[in-house]
């Protein structure tokens, strides 16, 4: 009778020990090694940079132009410079305030010219830091609509009176308008000799009349 009891324990005790194992989970688990990429960060605004240039500016003649420049930091901070720029052209080295009055007598003295591309180079630097700078450009063109002949202006009277045997020498100037002179013919209502032949403004007539 005890031997019978023995053989129907140990089964059960056998299946119990079975039923642990499948229960129990022995296979590990896995575990994400990949790095998270970092969080970005968004740097744009720490670069120095003009907010506002307009690269191409076209003025009419006895006009005015006032543009202010704005970057994206602290003005205060910083200097503005212009290189190569047309006469009359300036800017506020505090506030970047571009300033111009396209005077008439400009163009009259051949110092400013219409219809041309003046290239201009703008800066604007830290005054703490010199490596923190911004260097561009922009253009601007001056253009007119009324038609201003150009002349050509002896550095003399119209009437000239010399002694026989007397050297004459007069510089040609010009007086430009709308458009330069690119070249000055010279005829005489007479035969001449020993003299220099005028080709452009500035040139020196010269002449030994016989």
């Amino acid at each position: 009778m005890m031997v019978l009891i023995v053989c129907m324990i140990a089964p059960t005790a056998w299946l119990a020990a079975q039923d642990q194992l499948r229960t129990t989970d022995t296979i590990p688990k896995s575990v994400d090694t990949v790095p998270l990429p970092p969080t970005r960060i968004d740097t744009v605004e720490k670069v120095l940079r003009i907010k506002n240039l307009n690269p191409y500016f076209t003025l009419h003649v006895d006009s005015t132009l006032i543009y202010r420049l704005e970057i994206n930091k602290d003005e205060s901070k910083f200097y503005w410079y212009l290189r190569n720029s047309p006469v009359g052209l300036r800017i506020n080295k505090d506030n970047g305030t571009l300033t111009f009055k396209a005077e008439k007598s400009y163009f009259l003295s051949g110092k400013l010219r219409y219809d041309n591309e003046y290239r201009v180079n703008i800066g604007v630097q830290s005054l703490d830091n010199p490596t923190e700078r911004v260097d561009t450009s922009f253009a601007i063109v001056f253009y007119n609509t009324e038609i201003v002949p150009a002349k050509v202006k002896p550095s003399v009277s119209s009437t000239l009176t010399i002694e026989e045997g007397d050297t004459l020498s007069f510089k040609v100037q010009c007086e430009f308008g709308s458009f330069p002179i690119d070249n000055i013919t010279f005829l005489s209502n007479m035969p001449m000799k020993n003299y220099t032949t005028v080709r452009k403004c500035d040139d020196d007539f010269v002449w030994s009349p016989p």
